[in-house]
């Protein structure tokens, strides 16, 4: 469990730099992009923590739930981030992205555990 959660804490500290480097750039053309951008990063840590607590949880309870409940987090939020202007979810997409491109850029670092030095 030491693992999963140290995997969980890193994600969070790449999908955090990006987004703020991201908002940083994005904000002097359009503040409803950068807030998107945020508002996607936001939803893609929680959805990722989710998924960390299913992880953990696993080997007590094999119901679906949490698959479910994440992909019915995504499709309200961007739903509602749909309704506040077409700037702000396109922003709120690339956030969402975030997760992921962090997790294929830096997926090696992310997973690195101790061997056992037996």
């Amino acid at each position: 469990m030491r693992d999963v959660t140290r995997t969980v804490l890193r994600q969070t500290l790449l999908v955090t730099a990006l987004a703020t480097g991201e908002t940083m750039i994005f904000w002097t053309l359009s503040r409803a992009f950068g807030s998107g951008i945020l508002y996607g990063s936001a939803l893609s840590l929680i959805c990722f923590w989710l998924l960390a607590v299913d992880v953990m949880a696993f080997s007590v309870r094999r119901m679906k739930l949490g698959y479910v409940l994440r992909y019915l987090l995504y499709a309200i939020a961007l739903g509602s981030a749909a309704f506040l202007g077409e700037l702000f979810f396109f922003g709120s997409v690339i956030g969402v992205f975030n997760g992921k491109v962090t997790i294929f850029l830096f997926g090696r670092w992310l997973g690195e555990t101790q061997s056992d030095p037996e």
